[in-house]
């Protein structure tokens, strides 16, 4: 990117594509990979648009930081909080969670989910 630019555009269908595995989908947010500068980088925000295989698992996941929001935009997608299940079977349908907890998920059909994380305010 060129970071004299006030903006930057592109596809998330394209741009995350290539994110997935090394990246594993986050294309705003402060990882390691992610350049210092420019409009993808973020300390209080970060944004995952990931593919998921029919049957793919996740396993638990560390405990969350800050408030997550993953978002169904295709396929079946069950996520699970706090031993808690939710399925999420049309494009739209969503689960948010705060910090501090666990979750795994499951790809129950080829899916494509948006993550979205944020710090909470103090």
């Amino acid at each position: 990117m060129n970071s004299s630019k006030p903006y930057q555009s592109g596809n998330a269908w394209e741009d995350c594509a290539e994110y997935d595995g090394v990246k594993n989908g986050w294309f705003v947010g402060s990882q390691d990979w992610m350049p210092s500068a420019g409009l993808c980088n973020s300390e209080v925000l970060e944004i995952r648009w990931c593919k998921h295989f029919a049957g793919q698992v996740s396993g638990v996941k560390p405990l969350s930081t800050g408030r997550t929001l993953s978002i169904l935009v295709s396929g079946e997608f069950q996520i699970v909080v706090a031993g808690e299940r939710h399925t999420l079977r049309q494009p739209g349908d969503y689960v948010i969670w705060g910090s501090k907890l666990q979750h795994s998920w499951v790809a129950l059909e080829d899916s494509v989910c948006c993550t979205v994380r944020w710090k909470e305010e103090k």
